[in-house]
C-alpha cells in the first residue's frame, strides 16, 4: 500500500472556526473536505460501513413524504380535524432530526402528530377521551373517516409550526429522546393532553398495536405488503411511498470503494426488505452477513430500541464486527445520529472514521457541524469519495 499523500494544489477554506485542520479539494462533482490529521490513518482502511438514507438512497420522496402524510392521518384520528400533509413544513421534520436521537421516523411521526394533535385539542376545546378510548380498542378505520376541515386549524398550525421549529432548533445535538423533547417543547397545560395521547398511541409499540406503527407502517410499505411484512393487517389502504425512492449511488462508486477498502457493508435505520428493494443488484457489493438492519431488529423487541438505535454505537460496532477484518473503519453518513453514532464508537474503540455527505435541506448546517465535530471527510455526495480517496493514493 502506497503512503496517502496531500495532493499538490490542496487550498485551505476559510468562515468555520477549525477550517485550518482541514484542506479542500476541488473536483468535478463539488468541494470536499480532509482533515489533515486523518490521512494517515485513511491509509489503513479495512473496510467500509454505510449509511442508505441521504446517503445511497433519495429519501425526500419517500420517508419524509409518509412523515407528513403519517402525521396528518394521526392527527385527524386523535382530534376529529383534519391537517393536510402538504402544511407540514419538511425544514420541521430535518430539525426535528438535527437533536441526534430521532433516526427512526416513527419517533419524528409521534412527536410531532402528539405535538399538534394536543395544540388542536387546547385551542379548539376538544374532548378527545373518547377518541383516545377508541384508538385503544383498535378502532383505527372508523376514526379515521370521522374527520371534519377548519380553516381556522390551519392558520393556527402555521404560527404553532414556526414557534416549534425554533423550539425544537434550540434542542440540537441534545439526543433527547421523544418524551423528553415533548416536556421541553408544549406549554405546561398540554403536558397532561400529551401523556394521555401517548398511552393511546402506545408508543413506541408493534405494527396492528400502536398507532404510530402502523400508519407510518402502511404509508412507507404500502398497505398491500404487510401481511407479508408483519403477518397482520392491513387496516388502511395506501399505495406505499417506497416506491417513488430513488438511488443517490452510482454502481460504479461501489465497485470502485470495495476495491480500495476490500469490504463494504451497511449499518442503517432501514428494514432489509425496503432496502433491497431500492438498491437492487447493487446490493451484490455489500457483504450482506455483515448487513445492520436496524428497523427489522426492533420491529419485534421495540423495548430494547435504546440499545440498537442510533446514536448507540451499536450499530457500528456490530456492522464492524461482522466485517472480520482489521485496520480501520470508514464510516459514511450523513446525519445528525450518525455523527454522535461514530463519536460514542470511537470512545469505547477508536477505530472509526467519519465522512459526512452534506447535501439536501440543511446541508451547509451539516456541512458546519462536521467540520466543528471533527469528521475526517466532508463531501457533497458519496460518489465523490472514490475520487477524495484516489487523490490520497489510498489504494
Amino acid at each position: 500500500m502506497k503512503s496517502p499523500k496531500i495532493p499538490a494544489g490542496a487550498t485551505i477554506t476559510v468562515g468555520m472556526s477549525r477550517t485550518r485542520d482541514y484542506f479542500e479539494l476541488r473536483t468535478g462533482g463539488g468541494i470536499s473536505y480532509v482533515k489533515y490529521d486523518s490521512v494517515e490513518r485513511l491509509a489503513n482502511l479495512g473496510g467500509i460501513v454505510l449509511d442508505c438514507d441521504g446517503v445511497l438512497i433519495d429519501e425526500s420522496t419517500s420517508y419524509d413524504q409518509a412523515i407528513r402524510e403519517a402525521v396528518s392521518k394521526i392527527v385527524g384520528i386523535i382530534t376529529g380535524f383534519g391537517v393536510r400533509a402538504e402544511e407540514i413544513p419538511v425544514e420541521l421534520i430535518y430539525t426535528v432530526r438535527s437533536i441526534g436521537s430521532f433516526n427512526n421516523d416513527a419517533d419524528t411521526t409521534y412527536l410531532l402528530a402528539t405535538a399538534l394533535a394536543s395544540r388542536i385539542a387546547s385551542e379548539k376545546h376538544v374532548d378527545i377521551k373518547s377518541r383516545l378510548e377508541r384508538i385503544l380498542a383498535g378502532d383505527f378505520k372508523h376514526l379515521s373517516e370521522d374527520v371534519r376541515w377548519d380553516r381556522q386549524i390551519g392558520d393556527i398550525l402555521r404560527i404553532w409550526m414556526r414557534e416549534l421549529d425554533l423550539l425544537l432548533g434550540q434542542l440540537e445535538i441534545t439526543a433527547l429522546p421523544a418524551r423528553e423533547v415533548l416536556t421541553k417543547i408544549l406549554p405546561e397545560n398540554l403536558y397532561g393532553i400529551s401523556e394521555e395521547v401517548t398511552q393511546a398511541l402506545r408508543y413506541p409499540g408493534r405494527y396492528g398495536e400502536s398507532l404510530v406503527a402502523t400508519v407510518f407502517d402502511e404509508i412507507y410499505y404500502g398497505s398491500e405488503n404487510m401481511p407479508v411484512l408483519r403477518s397482520v393487517g392491513p387496516f388502511f389502504n395506501y399505495p406505499g411511498r417506497v416506491n417513488d425512492e430513488r438511488l443517490l449511488v452510482s454502481e460504479e462508486t461501489l465497485k470502485r470503494l470495495r476495491e480500495i477498502a476490500g469490504k463494504l457493508c451497511l449499518s442503517t435505520g432501514r428494514g432489509s426488505w425496503e432496502t433491497y428493494k431500492t438498491l437492487g443488484g447493487l446490493a451484490e457489493y455489500l457483504e450482506r452477513a455483515a448487513n445492520i438492519f436496524i428497523a427489522d431488529i426492533i420491529a419485534t423487541n421495540p423495548q430494547d430500541r435504546g440499545k440498537y438505535e442510533k446514536p448507540s454505537p451499536w450499530p457500528l460496532r456490530e456492522a464492524a464486527a461482522l466485517l472480520k477484518t482489521e485496520g480501520n473503519i470508514l464510516y459514511v453518513g450523513n446525519s445528525m445520529e450518525d455523527l454522535l453514532m461514530w463519536e460514542n464508537a470511537n470512545k469505547l474503540e477508536n477505530r472509526y472514521l467519519f465522512a459526512g455527505v452534506f447535501s439536501g435541506v440543511k446541508g451547509l448546517e451539516m456541512l458546519d457541524l462536521f467540520i466543528e465535530r471533527g469528521a475526517d471527510l466532508a463531501v457533497s455526495s458519496i460518489n465523490i469519495l472514490p475520487r477524495i480517496l484516489d487523490y490520497l493514493e489510498i489504494y
